[in-house]
């Protein structure tokens, strides 16, 4: 009975970390298209800004 509880234990355990990983994964790739998106609108709003002075 206690090698059952302590294998459903260690399979619950695994699912757990497996989905955990996912998700960190899924975070990581959010993360890289925020920053991604920050330096777009960086350059855009100085492409703006130098557009406007030279204008």
């Amino acid at each position: 009975m206690i090698r059952s509880i302590y294998s459903n234990f260690f399979v619950l355990q695994r699912r757990v970390v497996s989905k955990v990983d996912k998700l960190m994964s899924l975070c990581d790739a959010l993360e890289a298209g925020l920053a991604r998106s920050q330096a777009d609108s960086e350059r855009l709003m100085g492409a703006v800004v130098e557009r406007m002075l030279a204008g």
